[in-house]
């Protein structure tokens, strides 16, 4: 169903809706999570798990009736500040390159801002260039790289937001017409 964003110009310049997530949602989540992280997939229960626990903050986009992507964050308390980490996101393989990463995370950004958030961490694969260099249009900055995080010889980063340094981060992200 996600080959929808392919299928024609018509259809990848759908609209596309971001929401939180609801039941329906989560084998076509569990599809692209396997799909993109393969051994390193979290399974259904996890994304159940993610569900009952933070469903403000387990947010879905689609395009055409189609699931395009989604971001799950959890709550995190560090050095006696409220903050968020994102434990994962994923874009449809189909659905690639049309600006569906970059609104998941702004409008999960947003969320986080509302909810008085003041850090934000994640971690990516130090491979996955594209994913860093959106971070960065968002204003992530790396912390440290962490050797063999997704196994040998595959280290990961782990990255964070300050929404104090931050102004606007919606607008951080437009300004790189991205």
């Amino acid at each position: 169903m996600a080959e929808r964003c392919e299928s024609s110009g018509e259809t990848a310049a759908g609209e596309l809706t971001i929401r939180r997530f609801r039941l329906r949602d989560l084998w076509p989540i569990v599809r692209i999570e396997r799909a993109c992280f393969g051994r390193h997939a979290f399974d259904a229960p996890t994304f159940l798990g993610f569900a009952l626990t933070g469903r403000d903050w387990f947010m879905v986009a689609q395009r055409d009736g189609a699931t395009a992507g989604y971001v799950v964050a959890r709550p995190k308390r560090e050095r006696g500040r409220r903050g968020a980490h994102i434990v994962t996101i994923a874009v449809d393989a189909a659905c690639r390159g049309r600006g569906v990463g970059r609104e998941l995370i702004a409008r999960l950004l947003d969320r986080l801002r509302s909810s008085r958030v003041e850090t934000i961490s994640l971690e990516v694969s130090v491979g996955n260039s594209a994913a860093i260099d959106l971070y960065h249009q968002f204003g992530f900055h790396e912390i440290e790289t962490l050797p063999a995080y997704y196994g040998p010889g595959e280290d990961g980063m782990l990255m964070v937001l300050d929404h104090r340094e931050q102004s606007d981060i919606r607008e951080r992200g437009k300004e790189t017409g991205q």
